[in-house]
């Protein structure tokens, strides 16, 4: 049971298999530098073929060709697990850290939905989707693969956080917990 929002696209996948040495695939913010160190500007990696890499900076497309690609610099990516982060009241404070050069903000899910519940083995959980569905489904479609540090909040880090632990083991990015719950006595298989 894939949740819809967070699907990845099948084009994306091939890309990025494809081209796997380069260490970037479409939808990466990015930072271009010359051979001396300088950053010239960032984007966004919009395509990626035999020949060139394709960002979408501020000012259009931008064709990098392939030899002068190892010049790109992935921004660290943080994924925000939406149901408990605060989303809606410190949203400002997630946009502003996406606006740095070298880190990438993305949301992954969204609060209120039909999976932000608990899951039946709390008190007062239900049953699927809930919060501990939709953590797999994070798992399912690679996000920890793709993400540098997580941000979870409250129930975000009570049951969403502690799924990916479990299915993930030592290999789950660094994780910031805000508000809340990773370090309670949780109820849970």
């Amino acid at each position: 049971l894939l949740q819809p929002w967070v699907r990845r696209s099948a084009a994306s996948t091939r890309s990025s298999a494809r081209h796997g040495a380069l260490g970037v695939e479409v939808g990466d913010k990015v930072e271009l530098w010359d051979s001396s160190g300088r950053r010239h500007h960032g984007g966004y990696v919009e395509h990626i073929d035999d020949l060139q890499v394709t960002l979408r900076t501020p000012s259009g497309l931008e064709a990098i060709p392939l030899d002068h690609a190892t010049s790109l610099k992935k921004a660290t990516k943080i994924s925000i697990i939406a149901p408990g982060a605060g989303v809606g009241s410190v949203g400002s404070i997630y946009e502003e850290l996406g606006s740095w050069p070298n880190l990438q903000v993305e949301v992954v899910g969204k609060k209120g939905t039909r999976y932000d519940r608990y899951p039946d083995c709390w008190e007062t959980g239900a049953a699927p989707p809930n919060l501990q569905t939709f953590a797999e489904d994070v798992v399912k479609i690679g996000i920890p693969q793709s993400t540098d540090c997580f941000i979870c909040g409250s129930r975000g880090g009570q049951v969403v956080l502690p799924s990916i632990w479990e299915a993930m083991g030592n290999n789950t990015p660094p994780s910031v917990v805000v508000n809340g719950g990773c370090a309670m006595n949780l109820p849970g298989p």
